[in-house]
């Protein structure tokens, strides 16, 4: 069943809490997400120029990366 069929079929005084524990889920997957790129830009501005050549990066290509918001 679809998370969309649940909510559909669930009981109506159970909708809310549904929907928001949906929310809540939601909202702790993403800021996972913004927390894990966070920590993947900063490791990758600390390597040095030989590993980012092995990447097929350039200093310029990290400082682009590195620039961008975290929600980005």
């Amino acid at each position: 069943m679809t998370h969309t069929a649940f909510l559909r079929r669930a009981h109506p005084m159970l909708r809310p809490l549904t929907v928001a524990r949906a929310t809540l889920g939601f909202l702790a997957k993403r800021l996972h997400l913004w927390i894990e790129r966070s920590q993947q830009r900063a490791a990758l501005a600390e390597l040095d120029n030989e590993r980012l050549r092995d990447l097929g990066l350039c200093r310029e290509d990290v400082a682009r990366e590195c620039a961008k918001r975290f929600w980005q």
